[in-house]
């Protein structure tokens, strides 16, 4: 296809190169990711039943039982909420929470929209997040979203804008350096980025969030996956992950790659 994948000496990031443009993540996103990658253009019961999704819904809703309580009354927001089994799945647990979703899919959305009773708006994800409030929800999840996102950092700030104080942030992504990953195992075309337990910390706690617990075994998804949960800090927080650590993540990911095609 023409694709590289590339890895950044400074944040330990990897990356396809050439890089999609803003317009043309859009267009895929919004005409062609459900199609290519899940083979329908609409949801439908069957859709959700025959995949993963409940399990990964019930796998976040057990670990945010951890931080809220199934009578609190608190505000959240998904990104990336697909067809809203996830949202459901909350709406279940905690029945006084406030929903909301944000997927560019219309045909998702609009099926997310007729299962919850969550206010779901479809649109680009860096663009929609920007027409937010500051400091409106107690918690944002986003699950196999980040790997998608052209730049991390714009993304992660918004989203620390629109949390409240101390406000939490579930983030679920593909875990590259996983030992069943071998190396090129979840780098494809809707992966803009990669991601490692080193450079998913030290690209968190560079946009001002406290890690207070990794989820690295277990997680019910189709690839090997890594779920983070985070507290939003202050804005002046600096990172513990050293360049050290980056570099022999770097090396570690071409070390894999060449083992996985020889």
């Amino acid at each position: 296809m023409g694709l590289e994948s590339c890895g950044c000496y400074d944040c330990g990031l990897i990356f396809i190169n050439p890089r999609p443009t803003a317009c043309e993540m859009d267009k895929f996103y919004s005409q062609m990711y459900r199609m290519l990658y899940k083979s329908t253009k609409k949801p439908n019961d069957k859709y959700i039943t025959s995949g993963t999704q409940l399990l990964r819904a019930d796998f976040v809703v057990a670990n945010l039982c951890k931080y809220f309580d199934i009578d609190s009354n608190f505000k959240v927001l998904d990104i990336g909420c697909a067809e809203g089994t996830l949202l459901k799945s909350i709406e279940k647990c905690f029945r006084h929470a406030s929903l909301f979703g944000l997927e560019p899919d219309h045909n998702f959305a609009e099926y997310a929209r007729t299962k919850t009773r969550a206010s779901v708006t479809s649109g680009n994800f860096e663009d929609t997040i920007k027409t937010l409030g500051r400091n409106e929800f107690d918690l944002v999840t986003t699950t196999h979203v980040l790997e998608h996102i052209l730049d991390p950092n714009i993304f992660l700030r918004a989203t620390w804008n629109i949390l409240k104080p101390y406000g939490l942030l579930y983030v679920e992504v593909p875990n590259i350096s996983h030992k069943d990953t071998k190396g090129l195992g979840n780098i494809h075309l809707g992966h803009v980025l990669s991601f490692s337990p080193e450079n998913l910390s030290f690209l968190l706690e560079k946009n001002n969030y406290t890690i207070i617990d990794i989820l690295l075994t277990n997680l019910p998804a189709l690839t090997p996956s890594m779920a983070y949960i985070c507290r939003k800090a202050k804005s002046d927080r600096k990172t513990h992950i050293t360049k050290t650590i980056i570099h022999r993540t770097i090396r570690k990911f071409i070390t894999d790659v060449a083992a996985s095609i020889i």
